[in-house]
């Protein structure tokens, strides 16, 4: 039980740090394509300085739910199973009733 909770964690986990690095790869790109457009600096700065804030903003949300998911993986993950379990069960009353 304790390593289906411990890979069910590690997924998700991959799957946050996946969409991290989109989440950077995007906005770095944006950031990019904007800061040649035309304009003052001010207005530039202005850009990077939002797209920063925004991509900071995103990256901190995205670290606070790794941690919460490391800090209550168990009781998260366990009713998770506890559903599994449910659906299992559900199933085989349904077999043996056919």
């Amino acid at each position: 039980m304790e390593n289906k909770t411990k890979k069910m964690y590690c997924f998700d986990c991959a799957i946050l740090v996946g969409l991290a690095a989109l989440l950077v790869f995007i906005v770095t790109y944006v950031l990019l394509s904007l800061g040649k457009v035309p304009g003052s600096g001010a207005v530039r700065m202005a850009i990077m300085a939002s797209g920063m804030l925004a991509l900071s903003f995103a990256l901190t949300g995205m670290i606070t739910v790794m941690s919460h998911l490391r800090q209550n993986s168990k009781e998260l993950y366990s009713s998770e199973m506890g559903v599994e379990g449910i659906h299992t069960n559900m199933e085989k009353l349904e077999s043996e009733a056919v």
